[in-house]
């Protein structure tokens, strides 16, 4: 969850009486890392489905052979004019990575940091920091599981609980 509205909602009061300038001056800090993110999450986004082609092309299985089992020139040419038909024109991939960019800058922050962002990275290199800049040192799990801990289980999630026994 990188939400900013969401993030400061599971903050509790005395955390964000901490922030000088309260909620928009935490949007404001956290939405100053936007632009470099945006182009991140663009390049994930329009990679990220090749990554999978080349995976299930076999890239993992060429890749990691040990030196006796590479093949030989002929098959290797092969595989990578499969590859090379799977990727696609390179001019063509940077414009869906521009495309994908023009979106994402037209985005609320909260859609944004919701659906596009890859929140993995996002936090632990730009919220994190802030957040401890902002409300004081704290280990990064632990600062997480204390906002997992005051926010709702998403209702796209009531499945899992369900199947696991832990909804009712």
């Amino acid at each position: 969850m990188v939400s900013p509205s969401e993030l400061w909602a599971a903050f509790p009061p005395k955390q964000q009486a901490k922030v000088e300038g309260g909620e928009a001056a935490f949007r404001n800090d956290l939405l100053a890392f936007q632009a470099e993110w945006i182009r991140h999450a663009a390049v994930w986004h329009a990679v990220r489905p090749l990554w999978q082609k080349l995976q299930k092309a076999g890239f993992a299985d060429v890749a990691s052979k040990k030196p006796p089992n590479i093949p030989n020139d002929e098959e290797l040419l092969e595989t990578f004019r499969g590859w090379s038909a799977l990727l696609g024109n390179a001019d063509k991939l940077l414009e869906n990575v521009q495309g994908l960019e023009s979106k994402m800058k037209n985005l609320d922050a909260d859609e944004l940091c919701r659906n596009w962002l890859h929140a993995k990275h996002f936090y632990a290199e730009a919220i994190h920091p802030l957040l401890d800049k902002m409300l004081g040192q704290k280990p990064a799990k632990e600062r997480r599981l204390s906002i997992f801990r005051s926010r709702q289980v998403p209702p796209d999630l009531d499945v899992v609980w369900q199947r696991m026994g832990l909804n009712t």
